[in-house]
């Protein structure tokens, strides 16, 4: 019995599969290009929503934008969502909005935003942000790791003493410009730039403050950490006993104990922190015996292990009453150059007098300078610097109060700038006063009645800030001469408190059959809005000769409150 089952030949295969790969050679470039149309009407939305969020970002903050100083600002992004003035649903963004004043009155604003989709696609990529605009309530701090010695050191812990305290730095702007410098300062006055994110401390015992500062000039928060650093050993002197002879040219040469101090982490006098063998053994005993003459080095130690060396001198041994007599004079120890050594009495004496060198001082018409006491070595040079180049400035006598004066390049100025008192003045609705140019001493501008009647528009009465809300009105066919779309806002359920033209817009979602001509010229839609009522108009001319018009218009209503 045949068997009727019948499978598919290896031509029927083939067709199927050349078929389907046909298929998705049309279908795939059509929908790649619908998703990208998609993804930049989901911007473009998400955009004008940022607009006015960003409008009530400057009004909630106005004073941080009157600095005479900067023509632009750099508001993040980052902010309007912390203040919950942008809500992103599909939409993950980032970046600034650029706020620019403009020459006549308001501000213009640019958005420099990078944003991905919820898969994590990109959506939209901005230019540079520009470096020169002020950053407005942006805060940034200095994050650091503090090591023992370098950076593969264990561990530093912030008020414990070390040899050197290895620092690394780092920040990020969230004006989302790139870091510049990095900058230390010892008394949050003088600050001082590292060459790179790395430094490291030596023989020093504070407070370091550090800073970051990026591509605009904005500065972060100042961070603090204690630093203890000390690579110097004890200081301490040798003593010999002159009475003591033993030889001919030999003294007993011992360490003075008194004399052993450490400016760092401490020493410990009495304990075992010295050695007579160059560092193979260490004793508390200081009154080794050496033979003078043979420059044998003598060793100290602090708590740290830091090493100081001091080396014995040639001494000719004589008794002490032949070397007084031998060596008499006047002289003191203030009355010898500092570094210098002299003998006295029987004495050595140490050098203590200032060593000035060549003293180079500028002064300024009436300045007072007090010679410092010492030695100077004939090189210096004082300088008196003339009036003239002494009161240096720009103001003229209209930048002067009437009545007063002031040195300006040498000349002395009589102010003309008139003194007008208090400025008190109440405006009612569209008034506007004409202040005359002058000083005031202060006064007061009342615009309570303006702001009740309506005198700032576009402001919520009794809010500092509104939620932004994007209604969707609906849509019409995109078509040259399609009419009018109207929309009543109150029968809708809507507020129109406040609501003007600008409270809506439209979005054109456009298909052109030929790609050399663009429907755009072809069709354009306006509105208007009065009592409560919006009226969208569509029109256009013609569809061009090879043109073919179609697709959806969609109208939307900013609601604000």
């Amino acid at each position: 019995m045949k068997n009727k089952n019948k499978g598919f030949t290896l031509i029927e295969l083939l067709t199927v599969v050349i078929i389907m790969g046909l298929v998705m050679v049309i279908a795939i470039p059509s929908v790649r290009n619908l998703t990208y149309n998609n993804s930049q009407k989901k911007y473009r939305i998400h955009e004008k929503i940022v607009d006015e969020a960003v409008k009530l970002y400057v009004k909630n903050y106005r004073g941080e934008f009157n600095n005479e100083t900067a023509d632009c600002f750099n508001i993040p992004y980052q902010a309007l969502l912390d203040e919950e003035l942008v809500e992103e649903e599909g939409i993950t963004c980032s970046g600034s909005v650029i706020v620019r004043k403009r020459i006549s009155d308001g501000y213009n604003y640019e958005y420099y935003l990078n944003c991905h989709d919820e898969a994590g696609t990109l959506m939209h990529e901005s230019d540079p942000i520009p470096l020169a605009c002020k950053g407005v309530n942006g805060k940034f701090k200095v994050e650091y790791t503090l090591k023992q010695d370098n950076e593969n050191g264990e561990p530093y812990k912030e008020g414990e003493w070390a040899k050197h305290i290895y620092a690394k730095y780092n920040s990020s702007s969230p004006y989302n410009l790139p870091i510049k410098d990095m900058e230390y300062s010892l008394d949050f006055i003088n600050w001082i730039k590292m060459e790179n994110e790395e430094h490291t401390y030596t023989n020093y015992n504070g407070n370091i403050f550090v800073r970051a500062v990026d591509e605009g000039e904005n500065i972060s928060e100042a961070t603090r950490h204690l630093i203890k650093g000390d690579s110097l050993g004890p200081e301490f002197r040798l003593v010999a006993n002159e009475d003591v002879l033993l030889s001919k040219d030999e003294l007993e040469v011992s360490i003075d104990k008194n004399s052993v101090k450490d400016n760092g982490v401490g020493v410990d006098v009495n304990g075992e922190i010295y050695s007579f063998d160059k560092g193979e053994s260490w004793v508390g005993d200081t009154s080794k015996v050496l033979a003078v003459g043979t420059e044998t080095p003598i060793y100290a130690k602090d708590h740290l292990g830091n090493i100081s060396i001091v080396t014995t001198q040639t001494l000719h041994a004589c008794t002490s009453t032949a070397l007084k007599n031998g060596t008499q004079g006047t002289a003191k120890a203030k009355e010898i150059l500092t570094g210098k050594e002299a003998w006295v009495n029987g004495t050595k004496v140490i050098g203590s007098m200032p060593n000035n060198h060549g003293v180079q001082k500028t002064m300024n018409p009436g300045d007072i300078y007090m010679i410092p006491e010492g030695y100077h070595d004939g090189t210096g040079k004082i300088t008196v610097t003339t009036l003239d180049a002494n009161t240096k400035a720009t103001a003229a006598e209209g930048n002067i109060l009437k009545g007063k004066n002031a040195w300006v390049n040498g000349k002395l100025l009589e102010g003309t700038m008139p003194d007008r008192g208090n400025l008190d003045w109440k405006p009612t609705k569209s008034t506007t006063y004409e202040v005359p140019a002058g000083y005031y001493s202060g006064g007061t501008l009342d615009s309570s009645d303006a702001y009740t009647a309506g005198y700032n528009e576009g402001v919520i009465q009794g809010k500092s800030s509104s939620t932004v809300t994007l209604v969707q009105l609906g849509t019409a066919g995109a078509s040259p001469n399609a009419g009018t779309s109207t929309y009543n806002l109150t029968e809708l359920g809507y507020n129109t408190t406040g609501v003007t033209e600008s409270n809506f817009f439209a979005t054109m979602d456009l298909n052109v059959t030929d790609r050399s001509e663009t429907g755009m010229e072809y069709l354009k839609v306006s509105h208007s809005y009065a009592n409560g009522t919006v009226t969208f108009h569509i029109n256009g001319s013609h569809s061009g000769n090879n043109t073919s018009l179609g697709g959806t218009i969609t109208f939307y209503f900013i609601k604000v409150g």
